[in-house]
């Protein structure tokens, strides 16, 4: 974690509601370390969001990426 502040790239952090590897408070402060980061929530899904809500992943990823 020491580390993120050094990031300076725009950062998309995606997670779901109910990931019980990462809590919530571990994604606040990554976003919150990284000087230019967004997180995104995605209700109901779990740690492995990509594989719970892949549309919901691949259109956030393609709204983020067409703002960077």
């Amino acid at each position: 974690l020491d580390q993120l502040p050094l990031v300076n790239a725009k950062t998309l952090i995606i997670a779901g509601e109910n990931d019980s590897l990462t809590p919530r408070e571990m994604q606040e402060q990554m976003r919150d370390l990284l000087n230019n980061a967004e997180l995104f929530i995605v209700p109901s899904a779990s740690h492995c969001v990509q594989l719970d809500f892949p549309d919901v992943v691949n259109e956030k990823l393609d709204e983020f990426l067409k703002t960077t």
